[in-house]
């Protein structure tokens, strides 16, 4: 599968407002998420695809990668508090709750 191919297909279909960014791709071993994202400055992201999923069907391929692409023009668009806050309640309600779990394990 062409990584950098579908990501220009999905960006180019719906998400024209991210023409101007860098988003990478690629394959990672990922051992709890199929596809997952990073955000390393205001206009570079990187979009992990988990290695087994280099033979899975395009359709559900292309989905996936669509679902971080919105994840990514949502980020982009809020304005810098929306942010601070978002990324406050991320590590809140997900981030911290996963690593007590983890500790109680």
């Amino acid at each position: 599968m062409n990584l950098e191919k579908c990501k220009l297909e999905v960006i180019g279909r719906g998400f024209p407002e991210l023409n101007n960014l860098t988003i990478t791709i690629g394959y990672k071993n990922m051992p709890d998420a199929y596809f997952g994202y990073i955000r390393k400055s205001r206009k570079k992201y990187i979009i992990d695809v988990d290695t087994s999923l280099k033979r899975v069907n395009r359709n559900i391929f292309l989905g996936g990668i669509s679902h971080e692409i919105a994840h990514i023009s949502i980020e982009y668009s809020m304005n810098v508090f929306c942010n601070f806050f978002d990324n406050i309640l991320y590590n809140i309600l997900y981030k911290i709750p996963q690593k007590l779990d983890s500790l109680l394990i």
